[in-house]
């Protein structure tokens, strides 16, 4: 079973399952019938029991009557040779044959056997033969259940006794009813339900493989689209079935696994050829000064000294590009290991400002403080990212142009804006702008020593903490780009209790003031009076 295909394994499942309850039902369908059929020859027998001992009871008054015991079993012969014996002994609608024993002092008497009367095999024995076979089967005296009995024919009978002592003799009356029509009926019925179960099986085994090879048609073309897929192409896709079922939710969830995949898969693909040549132009310039020290050494000290400038610059600036990428890299990877602490976020504001005025003399830093409040993050990967966001502002404006730097809440979020008063960025750019080693202009890129990473991380930092980045740039005018991130909820709801105790005090001071004005009014008019 184990080595079995699915689709065997469901075809088998069925098959199984048809098998069970087609044998199951048949036989409860032959039982049934098979009991209902012993209940009516039971009922009949009770009644022919009945009439018997009836007769027999008329027998013995007239016998103790008229101190005789005389019998009249002389049979009547109808047209055509057919011969009835009188009522109980006659066959009726249920086909009875007879067999009368009279038995005295170890001698008896038969004076009455039907079955000799009919065409069967037995018939051609003689009536003590008859009695004989009969005795054998040791029937009991005056039950309706009988026996099922076989005279050593084909035929096979539904026999029963009915026993009465008259006058010292003794009474053995057989009565027997063929049974073997039924028995043919019945065994007919048992070829037919094996015969049917075969072509019933045969067809469950067609159908279930039309029905398993549908279900699993979107199985097979997942595995089919699953070989095809390689890290070259990726743009494969499993065919969506058209039943709204688990097949098409899991065929959903597959292509959309792909989706990231394929995304995930071009990044990166993006990410290491980017890097690669980000790395590949500091490696060349350490070479070529390396080069060109060990060619001159120390003939020259200027250019000695400007090459060991130069590779101290390129590693540093390979040095800040390698962290930068370790930590996309981690970021992408595993969550960045965070220290979330309750921040005030004008607080953190200030002190970037106070920092910024500090070290950066080309520009004019001014700081706009709106209502305060506080979020949950990591100060520190906070500081960096808005940090790096002023860097790049004093990077793409002239000198002695300002920066501003906003903190407020808006729509319920706390916003944190720096704005400058550079060249700005177009519609194409402020869609690309984080992704990772895109710059909007090159050569100012090379005059500033940019990595392209600096707002690729940024954006990390800021999903981190479940916030967004929002940009509004004009060309020639300037850039703001805002920081949205959620405000502390227990924050939101302290200031929202503390208002509505501040608007009750009010309406209760006012509502106060209100009572005293009209009490000095009153007490004017009474003055008056």
């Amino acid at each position: 079973m184990r080595n079995l295909k699915l689709e065997d394994r469901i075809s088998l499942n069925y098959v199984l399952l048809f098998l069970v309850l087609i044998l199951f039902s048949n036989v409860i369908l032959v039982y049934s019938l098979q009991r209902q059929s012993k209940k009516n020859l039971v009922s009949l027998a009770q009644n022919k029991i009945e009439d018997i001992n009836s007769f027999l009871d008329k027998v013995t008054v007239f016998s103790r009557k008229t101190n005789e015991l005389t019998f009249d079993f002389n049979p009547q012969v109808m047209e055509g040779g057919k011969i009835i014996y009188l009522k109980p002994f006659n066959p009726g609608e249920e086909g009875y044959l007879y067999v009368l024993e009279m038995k005295r002092n170890n001698s008896s008497a038969i004076p009455i056997n039907t079955i000799g009367g009919t065409d069967t095999e037995e018939a051609s024995a003689t009536n003590e033969e008859i009695v004989k076979m009969l005795e054998k089967f040791n029937l009991r005296e005056n039950e309706a259940n009988g026996k099922t009995i076989d005279l050593g024919s084909e035929n096979k009978y539904f026999a029963f006794k009915v026993a009465r002592n008259i006058k010292h003799y003794d009474f053995n009356i057989y009565v027997l009813k063929n049974i073997s029509q039924e028995n043919k009926i019945y065994k007919r019925l048992e070829y037919l339900v094996i015969l049917f179960t075969i072509i019933g099986a045969v067809l469950t085994i067609i159908v279930s493989k039309i029905v398993s090879r549908r279900i699993l048609k979107p199985i097979k073309s997942v595995i089919k689209t699953a070989k095809s897929i390689t890290s070259e192409d990726l743009s494969q896709r499993i065919e969506v079935p058209k039943s709204e079922d688990e097949l098409q939710t899991l065929t959903l969830i597959i292509n959309e696994m792909l989706d990231r995949i394929e995304i995930s898969f071009g990044n990166q693909k993006k990410f290491v050829s980017d890097a690669s040549h980000e790395l590949r132009t500091p490696l060349a310039i350490i070479k070529g000064y390396a080069e060109i020290i060990k060619k001159r050494r120390l003939t020259n000290e200027e250019i000695f000294e400007e090459s060991i400038d130069s590779i101290i610059n390129e590693t540093d600036n390979m040095r800040n590009l390698i962290q930068k990428l370790l930590f996309l890299a981690k970021g992408e990877i595993t969550k960045i290991n965070t220290k979330f602490v309750e921040i005030d976020a004008n607080e953190m504001v200030r002190q970037i400002y106070l920092d910024t005025k500090v070290s950066t003399k080309t520009h004019e830093i001014h700081l706009k403080e709106g209502e305060n409040f506080k979020i949950n993050g990591d100060e520190t990967l906070l500081q960096q990212a808005i940090r790096a966001i002023i860097e790049n502002a004093t990077k793409y404006s002239e000198e002695n142009t300002n920066i501003y730097i906003e903190s407020e809440i808006r729509n319920g979020n706390g916003v944190i804006s720096i704005r400058d008063e550079g060249v700005g960025i177009s519609k194409e750019d402020t869609k690309r702008i984080f992704d990772r080693f895109y710059r909007v202009d090159l050569s100012r890129t090379k005059a500033t020593g940019g990595t392209g990473l600096g707002l690729a991380i940024v954006k990390r930092i800021i999903e981190i903490h479940n916030g967004k980045i929002e940009i509004d740039s004009e060309m020639g005018k300037g850039t703001k780009i805002s920081i949205v991130l959620p405000i502390n909820e227990k924050e939101i709801m302290a200031k929202n209790e503390k208002s509505n105790k501040k608007d009750r005090t009010k309406e209760k001071s006012s509502s106060f003031f209100k009572f005293l004005k009209k009490r000095k009014i009153k007490n004017k008019k009474e003055k008056i009076k």
